[in-house]
């Protein structure tokens, strides 16, 4: 079973539904949120080994918790995936330029989510 922590950030009630699901049957630990302000109170106060982070949210974009997390000295080797709608190369150009480590469209496949988050992990270790 894998232990890894993931702090997992989406407001699409299916698609989190579906994240959990293969988070779950993966063997993940998680925590998830649908919005940016709970994610950055929850990185303040928790140590996670990986945040998995939708860009279009409620209240601010994920590119926002991106900056925070690579400006914190605390979190700024934390590894981070972008999950998004987003699919155009200038979106992902984006997010990558900006510090992301892997950059997953939707639609997805559990066993490709699940396989990119192992890698990253594995790449940048656990419990930065």
């Amino acid at each position: 079973m894998n232990k890894s922590k993931i702090l997992f950030i989406e407001d699409d009630h299916s698609v989190s539904e579906a994240v959990c699901f293969f988070l779950d049957l993966y063997g993940f630990e998680f925590t998830a949120v649908a919005d940016g302000m709970s994610a950055l109170e929850l990185l303040k106060q928790h140590r996670y080994d990986l945040v998995l982070c939708d860009i279009s949210l409620p209240d601010i974009l994920g590119y926002e918790i991106l900056r925070f997390v690579r400006s914190h000295f605390a979190s700024r080797h934390l590894p981070f995936i972008f999950l998004t709608a987003y699919a155009d190369k200038r979106d992902i150009g984006v997010g990558l330029d900006l510090g992301a480590d892997e950059y997953i469209t939707k639609p997805f496949s559990g066993k490709v989510l699940a396989c990119t988050i192992t890698d990253v992990i594995q790449k940048y270790g656990s419990s930065q």
